[in-house]
């Protein structure tokens, strides 16, 4: 990636209802959120919001897709889902049936993406009740094997009331996504399960807003981007 790109790439979070979705979200977004003050009502259908980051002095952008777990949600959800290149499955640690439930987190996304082209990420959140815990770090190293994740693989702990291990999270996909993406533009590979979309976008850079200048096309060019939006 040079110094004159930018990289977008859309992220579906998924998991059961209450797991803590949208919560791991916002404490993400704002480091100063509370969970004992504001705790955010239920996600219905699908909400996006927008991570913006650096990386190796790189601009990049993750479009986090948060999604509701009630099944009768699942048909809006997963149309919007299909042109994400990575997922989060969160669970809680204190709920032994949304930890058993990943697997069928896990079909869905196989139904409607590649799991060969996708990151794949499973969250256990909730890691600061440790009174409360019943989804032990031995059950889940056992489950991880049993399925056989891949490469393509991360796990982490986290806790969207502490913030303990969201960065890590975060950074960790950042990591793979990027690592993909340029074994992808070296072998120039598109194909019909590996597409890199090509844009070009223009911001301002103190401010970061889209402009519309009537300037000429050979100033456009000059201050344009060049912008990547990923789609494994």
């Amino acid at each position: 990636m040079n110094k004159d790109e930018e990289i977008i790439f859309n992220v579906g979070i998924v998991g059961d209802t209450y797991v803590g979705k949208t919560c791991l979200l916002q404490k993400l977004l704002d480091k100063n959120f509370d969970l004992t003050i504001n705790k955010p009502s239920p996600t219905i259908h699908i909400s996006p919001s927008m991570f913006i980051t650096s990386k190796d002095g790189k601009r990049i952008k993750i479009q986090f897709m948060d999604t509701a777990g009630a099944e009768k949600h699942h048909s809006t959800i997963w149309n919007n889902l299909k042109r994400a290149c990575a997922f989060l499955i969160v669970f809680d640690l204190t709920d032994e049936v949304s930890f058993d439930n990943v697997i069928y987190w896990k079909d869905q996304i196989k139904e409607h993406v590649d799991l060969n082209n996708i990151i794949l990420i499973m969250v256990a959140n909730k890691c600061d009740l440790e009174k409360e815990r019943k989804v032990t770090t031995n059950r889940i190293e056992n489950f991880e094997k049993r399925n056989q994740f891949g490469t393509n693989y991360l796990f982490y702990e986290t806790s969207a009331k502490t913030g303990h291990g969201i960065d890590e999270c975060v950074e960790g996909l950042i990591i793979k996504i990027i690592d993909k993406y340029e074994k992808l533009k070296d072998k120039n590979s598109i194909n019909q399960n590996i597409k890199i979309k090509h844009e070009i976008v223009k911001y301002d850079k103190k401010n970061n807003n889209n402009n519309d200048n009537n300037k000429n096309d050979d100033d456009k060019k000059k201050k344009k981007k060049s912008s990547c939006c990923i789609i494994f």
